[in-house]
């Protein structure tokens, strides 16, 4: 059974918890020019709903030749431009 309502405290909470924890791993993994920065910067974008850096994160695919991984993240970006 799911509710519609407004979510509930325990919800928020794990949420920010979930949020912090990519933030932390996210930020340690910010190296610029390296194979994981630009998964550092989508995982970041999306838990901060910044699309800059879901955008950087496409880019730096791009340039790392990781078509899929750039198409995917072009697929996020169009879908947070729709909401």
């Amino acid at each position: 059974m799911s509710s519609s309502g407004p979510p509930t405290s325990s919800a928020c909470s794990e949420s920010r918890c979930c949020r912090d924890r990519v933030e932390k791993e996210a930020e340690r993994l910010l190296r610029p020019g390296t194979y994981l920065e630009p998964f550092a910067l989508r995982a970041l974008g999306i838990a901060r709903a910044d699309t800059s850096l879901v955008e950087r994160a496409r880019s730096g695919f791009e340039a790392l030749g990781l078509q899929w991984h750039a198409s995917e993240t072009a697929r996020l970006l169009a879908v947070s431009v729709r909401t």
